[in-house]
């Protein structure tokens, strides 16, 4: 007898084509291997056919959004923190920032400092963090640059993307969402994928929902780089069209100028390479992986996307940003990432990946001190990714005082810097009256500053016969004694004196 065993074998692959709504797994069919067994002789030959079909269940693919880092967790952002990760060991000057110096160990610095933003303990009132609202909107945060040291921080991020500038009078970072704002969420309870309809949670739809991203890409990432949301919300308050070109008097709105041009802004792209979540894969984990390409480029492969078949979303980001400041060759700094897909919620206070870090110091009163802005990302403890410093600017209105330690107070005192050293002095002996047996003596001196001056005025008498003479002489300059103000006594050739004070 002989026995014929069919066994029937079924795949389902992925698929990509033109339309991004039609991009799905699909089953490719299925085959057939057919073996026999002889179990005896002289029998009647019949057929026993047995067939299996086999589906592969469907995954959701992980990503970090409101329903996975939201909902008290939040992304490792604290609430109400009370305390740093890890206290400093040693504390910065008056006016200036900490840095990894500031820790017995360096690479606790990134963490600890920027969950300072989450605190509401005394003295971290000019530390400050990007929020992450729950319901899955584009949220910012901005700082002035004035007479104290600030910082901003951007937070432990996962999958999401953060926009920042930086200049000399500010510095603002936004945060967007990975789902929903670059793709919807998704479901696989039963087994296939279901999606949601972006900025809900309703998973009802078998098909990928392209179009429906796409506009609300454009809503949530693009239309809020530069405008807040109407009515506006506290997470959210300021957007770059706010922040440059106001309208409003210098004196009356620091935010509207935070980056005019001459103010210097720098831009940079906070952005996540792609999520590497098989523990197989050798980039798993690894937090500068190799040849892998940022998600949301035209190199990231994932499927479906909304964005496939144009402009990538990163693309789309910098030709935002390069129409609000009106620079087609904007430079924007692109700082790529690694998702830690095993710390969503930075459950220890002490992961410093996904983090972004902007410090600023004002100057002091010093004659050569500069103000200066630094930002800082991931693991980084030699040296800041970017450091600027520039002369201190002046009072701007209103809460903008000067951007020297102590405020405009130290402004006089900075001033006494520019003084010249060069005095010019003229001695000039003239007639006062052709008639008259009088000459005076009279001494000008001129200064850049114009300085206390006590000069006497010496009386010489002639006759109207003798010549009189016309000299310039140039006085020789000894400092007398010290204190404020400085004084130098001036001694001319003919023995004349004069004090100069400054």
């Amino acid at each position: 007898m002989t026995v014929t065993w069919e066994s029937v074998f079924c795949t389902v692959t992925a698929t990509s084509t033109a339309d991004a709504a039609s991009n799905q797994r699909r089953d490719e069919g299925c085959s057939t291997r057919v073996f026999s067994t002889i179990t005896a002789c002289s029998v009647t030959a019949s057929t026993f056919t047995s067939t299996t079909t086999v589906l592969p269940s469907q995954t959701a693919r992980p990503g970090c959004g409101p329903n996975t880092c939201g909902n008290g967790k939040t992304c490792g952002v604290k609430q109400h923190l009370g305390k740093r990760a890890v206290p400093r060991t040693t504390e910065p000057g008056i006016c200036h920032w900490a840095g990894p110096e500031s820790y017995a160990n360096p690479a606790d610095f990134m963490a600890s400092e920027g969950n300072l933003g989450s605190s509401r303990a005394m003295g971290t009132e000019n530390s400050k963090i990007v929020p992450l609202p729950e319901d899955g909107k584009t949220s910012s945060e901005v700082v002035g640059f004035f007479d104290k040291p600030v910082s901003l921080a951007v937070p432990h991020l996962v999958g999401c993307t953060s926009i920042i500038v930086v200049s000399r009078k500010g510095a603002w970072a936004n945060h967007i969402w990975e789902l929903p704002v670059f793709r919807p969420e998704e479901d696989d309870e039963s087994g296939a994928i279901k999606y949601a309809l972006p900025g809900t949670l309703d998973f009802t739809e078998d098909d990928f929902p392209a179009m429906q991203q796409l506009a609300f890409f454009k809503t949530e990432a693009l239309d809020k780089l530069h405008k807040p949301y109407d009515p506006v919300t506290p997470e959210h308050q300021f957007g770059l069209d706010d922040l440059k070109g106001s309208d409003k008097p210098k004196d009356e709105a620091w935010q509207g100028h935070l980056f005019d041009a001459d103010s210097d802004p720098q831009v940079f792209a906070f952005i996540p390479y792609v999520t590497i979540d098989d523990e197989a894969d050798p980039n798993y984990m690894v937090e500068h992986p190799q040849n892998l390409p940022a998600a949301w480029d035209r190199h990231d492969l994932r499927n479906p996307r909304a964005d496939q078949n144009g402009d990538t979303f990163n693309d789309m980001i910098s030709a935002e940003l390069k129409s609000i400041f009106g620079e087609k060759d904007l430079p924007i700094r692109r700082v790529l990432y690694a998702p830690d897909v095993e710390d969503f919620e930075d459950a220890g206070f002490n992961s410093h990946r996904g983090r972004a870090l902007i410090q600023y110091q004002p100057a002091d009163d010093s004659c050569d001190s500069k103000a200066r802005w630094r930002i800082w990302f991931e693991g980084q403890v030699d040296a800041p990714t970017e450091e600027k410093e520039w002369s201190p600017l002046d009072e701007r209105g209103g809460e903008a005082s000067a951007q020297l330690c102590g405020g405009g107070g130290n402004n006089q005192r900075r001033q006494a810097c520019s003084v010249s050293t060069t005095v010019s002095i003229t001695t000039t002996t003239s007639v006062i009256d052709s008639t008259s047996s009088e000459l005076s003596t009279s001494i000008t001196i001129s200064q850049t500053i114009t300085p206390t001056v006590v000069v006497p005025v010496t009386t010489a008498t002639a006759s109207s016969s003798d010549s009189v003479p016309t000299t310039t002489a140039t006085p020789t300059v000894v400092p007398t004694g010290g204190g404020d103000p400085f004084c130098q006594t001036l001694t001319f050739e003919d023995s004349s004196t004069a004090v100069l004070c400054s």
